[in-house]
């Protein structure tokens, strides 16, 4: 990972929000701005591996599975009528 003073900066500014939090010393801060940023480009490295592997595709899946997909039991292609049927229960509580 290569660091330019913007990279820095960032750190240092965040460093020192997480310090004036309060509950930890300066040198905290610092360490855990850093781990946060280091975690941060861990992660998109991983993310472009995973494209790459994948043919350039990335897919990014819900976090939140809609009352309307529990209805129709994960089916992707569900008719039209049997989506609207679910909708209407899952707006109605039924």
């Amino acid at each position: 990972m290569k660091m330019t003073n913007a990279d820095r900066r960032q750190i240092m500014g965040l460093a020192w929000e997480l310090f004036r939090e309060g509950g930890r010393s300066f040198a905290q801060a610092l360490k855990g701005a850093w781990r946060i940023t280091k975690g941060i480009a861990t992660a998109a490295r991983d993310f472009m591996a995973r494209a790459v592997r994948n043919g350039g595709r990335v897919q990014f899946g819900s976090p939140i599975s809609s009352p309307i997909d529990r209805q129709l039991g994960g089916r992707r292609y569900a008719s039209v009528l049997s989506r609207r049927a679910a909708y209407t229960t899952a707006r109605l509580g039924g």
